[in-house]
């Protein structure tokens, strides 16, 4: 395997355009419309980059290495998300909703299956070799405590108040249980999994998917927050929480990459030595 990138310096350099396009986005003097605009084009130009990062890093695995498969379904997902924020933009040039595009949450839900599809796929590389009680348990108090907190914390005491129509008040309260479900509760269930093995480095890449979850998890409930209480500027710095959360994954795949050289490298050494004996 080539050696790959510091996931820092990508992190760093991602975190640095979006925190740009943010402040501009939140402080040029233009209209909320061109705002917005310019916030879809900026998160899918940046979500395109993580997308490539972490589908090169895929493929750079052999066809037949569990680790191809994982960060490839990874990869398809921040993708779709990529794809989702396109549509979005390409609706707000058209002023409406087209007929011949999709909606843009097709692709944040194709998002959600894709990457549980990944988290699926570590758990079956890793079952005859973990013992799987314990996250199991774990992570079933972490879902059921963080469900509580999202029904007594945000749906009962602004989504069932406010007078919104019942197709928004399904969607408030789907897409933060949808965080919680298929995202936060598989990646922790990965990473406490991961972590019996070598001392926490394997489980290292997928900490950065977990906390790239959480951070799209803490996203998604605090714009829905802030649209039910009639507090929500599109365009703003909440937008971007997705964004760095799809950065938080790609700095994983990465992280995944140099993992894999450095115990490539030793084997590498044995087959070049080996002849000579």
């Amino acid at each position: 395997m080539k050696r790959t990138v510091s996931p820092l310096v990508v992190f760093v350099l991602g975190g640095a355009a979006t925190l740009l396009l943010a402040m501009y986005s939140t402080f040029a003097i233009i209209s909320d419309e061109a705002r917005e605009y310019t916030s879809a084009l900026g998160v899918a130009a940046i979500s395109t980059m993580c997308a490539v990062v972490i589908i090169s890093v895929a493929l750079s695995f052999g066809r037949r290495e569990p680790w191809r498969r994982q960060w490839l379904f990874v990869g398809l997902g921040v993708a779709s998300y990529a794809m989702g924020q396109v549509v979005r933009a390409l609706e707000i040039a058209l002023g409406a909703p087209a007929a011949f595009l999709p909606a843009p949450d097709v692709f944040v839900i194709a998002q959600y299956f894709l990457l549980s599809a990944a988290f699926i796929a570590v758990a079956q590389s890793y079952r005859t070799i973990t013992d799987a009680r314990r996250p199991a348990v774990i992570v079933l108090l972490f879902g059921a405590a963080s469900l509580v907190a999202l029904w007594f914390g945000l749906v009962v005491p602004f989504v069932i108040p406010e007078s919104i129509g019942p197709l928004e008040a399904v969607r408030a309260t789907l897409y933060p249980a949808a965080d919680i479900l298929f995202l936060l509760v598989p990646a922790v269930f990965v990473a406490l999994t991961l972590a019996q093995l070598g001392g926490m480095r394997f489980a290292r890449p997928w900490y950065l998917v977990a906390a790239g979850s959480a951070v799209l998890a803490l996203s998604d409930a605090t714009r829905i927050w802030l649209t039910v209480t009639g507090n929500y500027l599109p365009g703003t710095l909440i937008d971007f929480g997705p964004l760095a959360a799809q950065l938080l994954i790609a700095a994983g795949s990465l992280a995944a990459a140099r993992l894999a050289e450095e115990f490539m490298a030793p084997a590498k050494s044995s087959a070049e030595v080996s002849p000579a004996i």
